[in-house]
């Protein structure tokens, strides 16, 4: 009794909840603002958010080696869609929707450096990052054919950057090379 919990949204807001009892159901529930009967609940060693106007809900799961960190592995709303996270260590490494769609993350280090977007064993789209010697994103490519070595025949959309020595990107440039 008396405890709180807090959960910090993808806009990067911290909401405080506290632990009650509302409609029968025990559970960490926020205490002000438009959330105002949203809840945490924790079962079977995960946590489940629950939004209490569209009853969205998202499951979290322990980092695995960090007790004190969850990360999402699953959204979902009234009307059954729902979208799947999975991690390759501490990073994310893909998002699927229950349809089959994807969005999958290819990383260097920290950074970035590959999305693909497409549906079962197809990719529609693949996007290339580079960056440049004090890591500040210098470069992406769009192949805009993936199925067919779409970069490789010239099936590309570029965008590059320039940095000033104010740090601040100074010029973008692109390239359409889309096949026509």
């Amino acid at each position: 009794a008396g405890s709180t919990i807090k959960r910090q949204g993808g806009d990067g807001s911290v909401a405080t909840y506290q632990w009650g009892t509302r409609g029968g159901i025990a559970a960490y529930w926020t205490t002000d603002g438009d959330g105002a009967h949203d809840k945490l609940a924790h079962a079977s060693g995960q946590w489940t958010w629950t939004d209490g106007a569209s009853q969205f809900t998202e499951l979290y799961a322990q980092v695995p080696g960090d007790a004190t960190a969850w990360r999402i592995v699953n959204q979902g709303d009234t009307f059954g869609a729902a979208l799947t996270f999975t991690y390759s260590g501490s990073l994310l490494d893909k998002v699927t929707t229950d349809g089959g769609e994807y969005v999958q993350y290819l990383w260097s280090g920290n950074k970035v450096s590959r999305i693909d977007v497409g549906l079962a064993d197809r990719t529609w789209f693949r996007t290339y990052y580079e960056y440049d010697t004090q890591n500040r994103l210098s470069a992406v490519k769009v192949d805009l054919s993936p199925d067919t070595a779409g970069i490789g025949r010239g099936h590309f959309y570029a965008l590059s950057y320039e940095y000033g020595t104010n740090r601040l990107v100074s010029a973008v440039s692109q390239t359409d090379r889309s096949p026509t």
